[in-house]
């Protein structure tokens, strides 16, 4: 692996945690990874594979069982709090629920590692943390109590009090968790860029594969015992995303590079027509159990057009013939002519 601006590394790790006997539980050993300046890392893997505690291990808030991690070229363990508090900020799952405490107030504790034993911000401090509530578009929330703003808009905070806290590393625990469709996407995107514009090297952990598809730089796959690394593409052409599905229900579509459920197909049909309605169109198919291929002179198929600001599926069966003006009613069709349902 090249060495070039790896800012955090990890030599033949072992992370797990000791237990009240005394005796230590080992989650994954010989772990040996790197991450680079500027890219947003997204770590994957089933509940229990370890991605919180590595996190932790990497933020020193749990000793390594052995091996070592390394940052800016220095064991981690050599740092003094000082100077560890300026060098990684971490954001964990737990939600802060402190009464009567203001989302400025929150993000303003992201700069205690600058402010002294007094904690007395400086106009450079407060500039810093206005800036970083506009890094998260979250100006509007500078006066309100954290206890009475949604999950998303307290996610934005937090992520705001580590910008404010202005170190080169950021780990951030499932940021994604609790949160609905669209500030999953918005979180994660504002992560994406944080790491792009500022250089910082920002490490995540998510259930969400498939947004981590669409933004990480690199992934770290943990699979039984091992961690598999790289870009998305790279985990997709060799087959390693599938590894984690392969007792479940779904599969991984190398080909539209979606998830899905392993399906038993009864029947085929030939679609045509503008290539994204027919993609959609495929996806309605696939639910109900057919599988789009063959060719155009076959009996069954479907050709899909538009009649003036209306688009028509137009559906042959055999000797049968419709047009239908939604997906819904064609799938309504065809389950009725294949399966016999009403």
């Amino acid at each position: 692996m090249l060495n070039t601006n790896n800012i955090l590394t990890c030599s033949d790790l072992t992370i797990g945690y000791k237990l009240s006997s005394g005796f230590t539980q080992q989650i994954l050993t010989g772990i040996n990874l790197a991450a680079r300046k500027g890219e947003m890392i997204v770590l994957v893997g089933k509940n229990g594979s370890g991605k919180s505690t590595l996190l932790r291990t990497f933020a020193m808030l749990q000793p390594a069982l052995g091996g070592s991690v390394m940052v800016q070229g220095k064991n981690i363990n050599s740092y003094a709090k000082s100077e560890w508090a300026r060098m990684l900020s971490y954001v964990s799952t737990e939600i802060v629920r402190v009464q009567n405490l203001r989302a400025r107030e929150l993000v303003a504790l992201g700069r205690y590692p600058y402010t002294g034993w007094m904690g007395k911000l400086t106009e450079h401090d407060e500039d810093i943390v206005e800036e970083a509530l506009t890094q998260v578009n979250a100006q509007y929330l500078s006066g309100k109590d954290i206890t009475k703003i949604s999950d998303g808009e307290r996610q934005r905070v937090m992520i705001a009090r580590a910008i404010a806290q202005d170190t080169p590393i950021i780990l951030l625990d499932e940021p994604t968790a609790f949160l609905d469709l669209p500030n999953r996407y918005e979180i994660m995107r504002l992560l994406h860029r944080l790491a792009g514009d500022s250089g910082k090297t920002v490490l995540i952990s998510s259930h969400d594969l498939s947004l981590a598809l669409q933004v990480a730089d690199k992934i770290w796959l943990i699979e039984e015992d091992k961690i598999f690394e790289g870009a998305p593409e790279d985990l997709i052409i060799n087959g390693n995303f599938n590894k984690l599905f392969q007792n479940s229900e779904l599969e991984f579509d190398v080909r539209t590079a979606e998830f899905t459920f392993k399906k038993k197909y009864n029947r085929q049909i030939f679609v045509s027509g503008d290539k994204n309605l027919c993609r959609i169109t495929e996806k309605a198919l696939n639910r109900i159990g057919i599988k789009v291929a063959g060719k155009a002179e076959q009996k069954d198929r479907i050709l899909i057009s538009q009649k003036g600001e209306e688009i028509c599926w137009e559906l042959t069966l055999g000797e049968n013939f419709w047009t239908v003006y939604s997906i819904y009613d064609l799938s309504f069709r065809l389950k009725q002519y294949y399966f016999n349902q009403n």
